[in-house]
């Protein structure tokens, strides 16, 4: 018998029901402004829930297509979108490929940072480096206080498109930060995982731009081979 081959993870319900109503508004001709069907209407279209139909439209918001209007409703955007990640991609090679994006971004973000942060910059991080820190000691899943850290540094760097894309990259940043909490977790290395925070922490907090470069660079390359461990594992 041939060797098992792993097939590709489905597409998400959220990805299915955002190309569907990429679709539907390129079918139907629709143009900036035009209203589109309520969410009780597309969940029964698509026969989903409404909360999946809320995360689409969330994910087309964040791409610039759809805006949505507070008691009234969603409405295709005027607005160029301005960069978008395959859907087609899942599991570990797209949590993979969003790390070497974050790599190329939030490695500058940690040098800028690093030179530009205010006394209530360096705070924030701090506070957020103990919120994380607090959480691995208490043996519970840390996901949002690292998202905190790290959108921390983005804000510090002072340039707020850093913040805007981490904004943009958050619906892919839990699966990679999960998969390598789970990882780590199993392993015993979550003081690792709080170390390589420290390093970066402390470089910003010095104004060591090459260290805290050096420092983020290093944190997402043990994350991405935390990854690649996963993935071995489970194949």
């Amino acid at each position: 018998m041939s060797s098992r081959r792993k097939l590709p993870a489905a597409p998400k319900l959220t990805d299915q029901v955002a190309e569907a109503l990429q679709r539907h508004i390129a079918e139907a001709g629709l143009s900036p402004g035009d209203q589109l069907p309520t969410i009780v209407d597309m969940s029964s279209t698509y026969g989903v829930s409404p909360t999946v139909v809320r995360e689409a439209l969330a994910r087309l918001r964040s791409e610039g297509l759809v805006e949505t209007r507070q008691g009234s409703g969603a409405y295709v955007s005027g607005t160029a979108r301005p960069f978008r990640i395959a859907p087609g991609l899942t599991g570990n090679a797209l949590v993979l490929r969003v790390l070497e994006l974050r790599l190329g971004v939030e490695t500058e973000a940690a040098a800028l940072a690093a030179r530009r942060a205010g006394r209530t910059a360096i705070r924030r991080l701090t506070d957020a480096f103990g919120a994380f820190a607090q959480r691995i000691r208490e043996g519970e899943a840390a996901m949002a206080e690292d998202l905190r850290f790290h959108r921390c540094i983005a804000d510090a760097a002072g340039n707020p498109l850093f913040g805007e894309f981490l904004s943009f990259l958050q619906q892919y940043l839990n699966d990679s930060i999960g998969l390598s909490h789970r990882r780590s977790q199993r392993r015993g290395r979550m003081d690792a995982v709080l170390a390589e925070h420290a390093r970066i922490r402390d470089a910003i907090a010095a104004g060591d731009a090459e260290a805290a470069r050096a420092a983020m660079r290093d944190h997402l390359e043990a994350g991405m081979a935390r990854i690649r461990s996963e993935a071995g594992d489970a194949g």
